[in-house]
């Protein structure tokens, strides 16, 4: 009941605010760069002003055709106090899918990162299902300028308090940061509890490009809400170039990897970005690489990296035309202390029906070699979907997916719905 009570709560006080899609970079802002519309570079979260209003009159159906527009006013002018120096927001997803009914999946991660075990975990029924309800992410946010150049940054996701066993190890629902910048020609510096931006940011948590296609259950490689105490250099001055470097604390990785990562060890970060003019054509695009590494470095006889380590590489390019359609893929190799590797690609594309109704179809490929165990896997995964903006900052996004895995005989099928509030 107390769970109960904090949910009504929080939804009640606390307007909410949308989590990055980086399809709308390409439909909706002819490629702009993710601080355009939000507080933190290279991620979505808490929004600014303009990210705040860009979204505000997009809906099926419009405020005053039901009586609304007095409740969108309020929420409107609560979104920010003593002029915008504190800004609120909170995003909030619920969602109905399958999940797996194996059973103290704990001790199956433990087991899994363990590199005397073989790979031949059995079950009745490894992929067997049922369907369920989660509230996915509750996170109220609150950003505060003291003064010019100086950013303070905080959020924390209810659910974990809600839906508690729904986690992967290692998974973080706080996040704050201060973000120092005297001018938007020099670079910022975060400090705190962040995210290291692996990839693109991607707002569904099932993309494969993490996750690991193998036998057993398997927690992601990096799972989303994944955050360590680090420092973040991030460049944005060019208009057509990003560049970000970060060092991490490995306390969180650690966990998530049940020790095949050491603690002991920073994590490093290195991405650049770039975002071409569309050179009269009307054809936006933007795209990247990153390189992600945990390790000790060794020097003793030339540079490699010593045992434990896990390194993350990413390749990704995203184009399309405003209003109308985004094409969006990514490669990501990810490398466990040669103990294991996924090689996973993502392709998609998302046409624009009208305003309010993006529609997606997804094609996904994920390599998994076992390298001590001298085992392969491949699983494709489609999904076909669509973003519904029913109201301003209220959509619901309903899919289909399948899953393939080579090494079973069947595949699974699934209809998944998912709840997003925002503004």
């Amino acid at each position: 009941m107390k769970k109960v009570i904090l949910l009504i709560f929080v939804l009640a006080i606390i307007p909410s605010i949308l989590l990055a899609r980086p399809q709308y970079s390409i439909l909706n802002s002819f490629g702009t760069k993710c601080q355009n519309c939000h507080i933190a570079p290279n991620i979505g979260m808490q929004r600014t002003s303009s990210g705040f209003m860009s979204m505000q009159s997009v809906g099926l159906i419009q405020p005053e055709d039901i009586g609304l527009s007095s409740a969108y006013d309020a929420m409107g002018s609560a979104h920010s106090i003593l002029d915008e120096k504190v800004v609120f927001g909170l995003d909030a997803r619920y969602q109905t899918a399958r999940w797996s009914t194996v059973k103290n999946k704990q001790v199956v991660y433990d087991n899994l990162f363990d590199p005397t075990m073989k790979d031949t975990i059995n079950y009745s029924d490894p992929y067997a299902t049922k369907r369920d309800y989660m509230l996915m992410i509750l996170t109220p946010y609150i950003t505060i300028n003291p003064i010019e150049g100086i950013t303070l940054e905080a959020s924390y996701n209810l659910a974990y308090e809600l839906e508690d066993t729904k986690r992967y190890p290692g998974q973080t629902p706080l996040t704050g940061s201060i973000i120092i910048q005297p001018s938007y020609e020099y670079p910022s510096l975060r400090i705190g509890m962040i995210q290291p931006m692996i990839g693109t940011d991607w707002d569904d948590h099932t993309m494969m490009t993490r996750q690991v296609v193998t036998s057993t259950v398997t927690p992601p490689t990096i799972p989303c809400d994944y955050f360590e105490l680090g420092a973040q250099l991030d460049y944005q001055a060019i208009d057509w170039l990003g560049v970000t470097v970060g060092l991490y604390d490995s306390k969180n990785i650690s966990e998530m990897s049940r020790g095949a990562v050491s603690d002991k060890n920073m994590s490093g970060l290195a991405k650049v970005t770039f975002h071409p003019p569309d050179f009269g054509t009307g054809l936006t695009a933007f795209g990247g690489v990153t390189h992600f590494f945990n390790s000790q470095l060794k020097t003793d006889n030339g540079i490699y990296f010593a045992n434990k380590y896990l390194t993350a590489s990413s390749i990704f390019f995203h184009f399309g035309i405003p209003s109308q359609f985004a094409i969006m893929t990514e490669y990501l190799r990810t490398e466990y202390s040669g103990w294991r590797t996924t090689n996973n690609v993502s392709l998609e594309f998302d046409y624009q029906i009208m305003e309010p109704i993006i529609g997606y179809l997804r094609l996904e490929r994920g390599n998994t070699d076992m390298l001590m165990q001298g085992q392969e896997f491949h699983g494709n995964k489609y999904t076909l979907g669509a973003k519904i903006f029913v109201l301003p900052y209220v959509a619901l996004i309903p899919e289909f997916k399948i899953y393939d895995r080579e090494h079973v005989d069947s595949f699974n099928s699934q209809f998944a719905c998912q709840l997003h509030i925002f503004y």
